[in-house]
């Protein structure tokens, strides 16, 4: 192959049939049985790249190598905090949703901010703890989890938004369209 790309370089019969790990015959390597699988899906394709380059429908420049995409989740962290109304936020389409019941709780960040921005969570202790714990049992049995104060607020679908913006940003910065 190099030979017929450059005219200069003399490539003598006895170099094409080194037998010292080479070729010792010109003739093509027949694939096994075995190798009929990758040959479809490796091979062939290149072959008819090839093929399309050499006669001109296709460029012989090729792609540009694009950095992987880095894991944009987000990393959620937890933070506790005192339960003044039990809630409940959704995890997921299709999932049931999560239900917060117990005065002391440690919740995802984004779910306690909402709470506590909705009055039914407090990051600080409030004055009336010991009333809470009195009056709510520490395990919330044959109570209809659709019964609960909905957050209004589903985790899974912050977190898809999340990866969606963190995404457009980054291909933003590498000057790259969506997928």
């Amino acid at each position: 192959m190099i030979a017929t790309v450059l005219p200069g370089l003399d490539v003598s019969e006895a170099m094409r049939k080194i037998s010292s790990g080479g070729w010792t015959d010109r003739r093509l390597i027949e694939p096994t049985e075995h190798e009929l699988p990758a040959k479809a899906l490796l091979t062939d394709p290149m072959r008819e790249a090839a093929a399309q380059v050499r006669v001109g429908e296709a460029s012989p420049t090729l792609p540009r190598f694009h950095r992987p995409e880095p894991d944009f989740a987000p990393k959620v962290s937890n933070v506790q905090v005192y339960v003044l109304q039990p809630f409940r936020y959704g995890t997921g389409e299709g999932r049931m949703p999560a239900i917060v019941t117990t005065v002391v709780s440690t919740v995802p960040a984004p779910v306690a901010k909402r709470a506590i921005a909705a009055g039914l969570a407090s990051e600080v202790e409030p004055p009336n703890l010991a009333s809470l714990h009195a009056r709510r049992p520490a395990a919330i049995t044959g109570v209809n989890v659709f019964a609960f104060h909905d957050l209004g607020f589903d985790l899974a679908d912050w977190k898809s938004e999340q990866v969606a913006r963190r995404r457009a940003e980054w291909l933003a910065e590498q000057d790259l369209q969506a997928a």
